[in-house]
């Protein structure tokens, strides 16, 4: 069944612990994502994000190789109950060739052309809209996806958090009406959360007359580093500052109107 997006998202950022970024996809392991999308479903989240890397999977044209784990992948998802956000582009900045662009993502995007599995599209992971290349290109690209997905996916593009409220209307402004995603994505690390209700109550005032979803919250809270500074560097320390700092920022989400944000 298709959600409704972005209202019905609650999402995790997926990488196995032991191998971010490419390395989930060689070695392949499916019976280890299979169980961790399980404890993901069990979690009660129901859209796992994978993010694509053209120089990995082969540009302009991918690799056979890497469609066909995608396509297992997203089949294990299904069957443990999951949709699936998928982020293209990622790792890529070759914003002149609109050709290649296009060729790369229908080669990866044909077969699941109005699939529910697919919960939604992010077309690229924290656009730059200082980077006149990248605003172009996305003009050119969002008004294009939404064609290929035949308008049945929903299409994001997604701002970082340094500076979110800036970037987000920069890149409304970068724009035009039919150019601009079906909502617009904002990613939040920083501190205890205690400023969330106050930076999403702008966001989504920039984002308007899109929607807003948070796409990313979390930090690391390992013994060794950590985005909350000031907190002792012990895991019990770490995770209840995380914790705390989730609770705001879900609470501050849900007087706002806005979805669940997502977790990274």
């Amino acid at each position: 069944t298709p959600l409704e997006v972005p209202r019905d998202l609650r999402v995790v950022s997926y990488y196995p612990a032991d191998a971010g970024w490419t390395r989930m996809w060689e070695p392949w392991r499916p019976a280890r994502l299979a169980a961790d999308l399980r404890r993901l479903r069990s979690l009660n989240a129901n859209t796992v994000r994978v993010v694509v890397s053209p120089p990995f999977f082969g540009y302009p044209v991918p690799a056979r190789r890497y469609t066909d784990r995608l396509r297992e992948l997203v089949a294990i998802a299904a069957r443990e109950g999951l949709h699936v956000q998928l982020t293209l582009f990622d790792w890529w900045g070759q914003y002149g060739d609109l050709a290649g662009s296009k060729r790369w993502a229908a080669a990866l995007l044909g077969r699941y052309v109005d699939d529910p599995r697919i919960a939604f599209v992010e077309l690229r992971n924290e656009l730059d809209p200082t980077d006149a290349a990248a605003v172009a290109w996305a003009r050119e690209l969002v008004p294009w996806l939404r064609t290929l997905l035949r308008g049945r996916t929903p299409v994001t593009l997604s701002v970082g958090w340094r500076n979110a409220l800036g970037d987000l209307r920069a890149l409304r402004a970068g724009l035009q009406t039919e150019a601009r995603p079906d909502f617009f994505t904002a990613h939040y690390f920083t501190g205890g959360g205690e400023a969330a209700g106050d930076v999403f109550r702008r966001l989504r005032k920039a984002a308007a007359p899109a929607p807003l979803w948070i796409g990313e919250l979390g930090y690391p809270t390992s013994k060794t580093v950590s985005g909350y500074p000031g907190i002792p560097l012990t895991s019990s320390a770490q995770e209840a500052a995380q914790a705390h700092y989730f609770r705001l920022c879900f609470a501050a989400a849900r007087r706002l109107g806005l979805p669940a944000p997502g977790v990274w």
